[in-house]
């Protein structure tokens, strides 16, 4: 296992040059650092003085967890920083290694946004790790996701984050002042070779919609607007009753001046807040509070945990049943109801099948096909269930010696089944009825 040399900064390389291991996603600016300072063998904090920082000195203890305040959180020094290391890896303002594009939407505070300890997942360090030490200069790297406090899985593998080492149980640094990225800073032995533990897949999606807010750059997905989420929270206004900042304060637990502060622009909210707002409207992730005006409303209209009441504006409640009709033609489509036709969906809601093409045009293609799929699935039963009943019939028709005819069949059938016998066509009947004698024949004729 490689360790670093005890080289100094006394000779400046430039430019650095650093392998962008992925196509989609963000690694963290400490993992850059980490890497960068592996590959060309520089002390971390001999590299940090020299080329990212204006003031005193770092020590070794700083890379424990204050080196991600500096370079993977939204706070001014981030965003200092993280220009710093573009530059001197020749990259431009737009490559983002950081929650620097939050810094105009969260208190800059940010604190407890980011794990104390470096954090990472398993599975994806046995995928990048790559054994032959000739071609590894670039070393393994971390998701930027990773650091955030409040998640605790990986989004790709769907198994908890590890936070200590496998084989001594001590937690890590966010970057190593003496080994390889990937390797334990303890007992340098590799981090990834301990056993994952997998969540469920619905508890998956949920985490993955819960902290999309968090992975937004990771997943190339829009950046969030602060001005969204004024003009949101003058729309949730605009539907109470009151029309007062105290309602949203109190389900927030802030003071109504804090709200005030907000929509005028003169303060951002901490992440806390947001939180707590997102919980009490039914959100599935503060991401949904940034959503354009329309969009949001109906979100937070259909959900039944909020604690507001909102008016009955005929433009609020026409909202709420489009909110309604697109949620319940989703249970219709992941199979959660049982699909029905256009007309029957336009009565259930009173609207007009006009109404249902222009607003859910798509949903309603794909809807028809299921619908038709079932039917003809259970037309196929039905006609299978007739079958049974016809044979079991006319076999005891036969054994009276009676004649096989449509009255004689269905007097033997069940009562509490003759619905399905009842739902056929004389000629479907009269087929069946047949078909059954034949196949009587054929069992009879067999032998032994």
């Amino acid at each position: 296992m490689t360790q670093f040399y005890t080289a100094t900064t006394s000779h400046v390389w430039r430019p650095f040059r650093l392998s962008m291991l992925r196509v989609v996603g963000s690694e963290s600016n400490t993992s850059r650092v980490a890497r960068l300072c592996w590959k060309y063998q520089i002390p971390p904090a001999s590299f940090f003085n020299h080329f990212l920082s204006n003031r005193r000195p770092v020590n070794r203890s700083f890379f424990d967890f204050e080196i991600a305040a500096h370079l993977n959180s939204y706070t001014d020094k981030t965003i200092f920083h993280e220009g710093r290391l573009n530059d001197v890896l020749l990259q431009g303002p737009v490559e983002h290694h950081s929650y620097s594009y939050l810094s105009s939407i969260l208190d800059s505070g940010a604190r407890g946004f980011l794990a104390g300890r470096k954090r990472w997942c398993s599975e994806c360090y046995r995928a990048r790790r790559v054994p032959d030490p000739d071609v590894r200069e670039n070393g393994i790297f971390d998701d930027l996701y990773w650091s955030v406090s409040p998640i605790q899985i990986c989004m790709l593998h769907g198994c908890q984050l590890s936070d200590k080492c496998p084989h001594c149980f001590v937690k890590q640094p966010y970057i190593s002042t003496s080994v390889e990225p990937g390797y334990c800073h303890n007992c340098r032995k590799f981090l990834g070779s301990s056993n994952t533990k997998s969540i469920e897949l619905d508890e998956l999606q949920a985490q993955i919609r819960q902290f999309q807010f968090f992975y937004l750059v990771t997943f190339d997905k829009l950046r969030p607007d602060p001005s969204m989420l004024r003009r949101n929270l003058e729309a949730l206004k605009a539907c109470h009753p009151m029309g007062e900042s105290g309602s949203l304060a109190l389900l927030m637990g802030v003071s109504e001046d804090v709200v005030r502060n907000w929509m005028n622009g003169k303060r951002k909210p901490k992440l806390a807040t947001l939180f707590q707002l997102q919980s009490a409207l039914g959100l599935a992730g503060i991401h949904q509070l940034f959503y354009p005006e329309t969009v949001f409303l109906r979100r937070v209209l259909v959900q039944r945990n909020y604690g507001l009441r909102f008016d009955a504006r005929p433009e609020h409640k026409s909202l709420e049943l489009e909110s309604q009709i697109g949620d319940f033609i989703h249970t219709m489509l992941v199979g959660i109801n049982q699909t029905m036709s256009r007309k029957e969906l336009a009565n259930k809601f009173g609207v007009t099948m006009g109404y249902l093409q222009y607003r859910f045009g798509s949903q309603l293609r794909q809807l028809s096909r299921q619908h038709l799929e079932r039917l003809a699935e259970e037309k196929t039963k039905r006609d299978s269930d007739a079958r049974v009943l016809i044979d079991r019939a006319v076999s005891q028709v036969i054994s009276r010696n009676k004649s096989t005819t449509i009255e004689n069949v269905m007097a033997d059938v069940p009562r509490g089944r003759r619905e399905l016998v009842e739902a056929l066509s004389e000629t479907e009947m009269n087929l069946l009825i047949l078909k059954a004698r034949h196949r009587r024949n054929q069992i009879q004729d067999t032998p032994d």
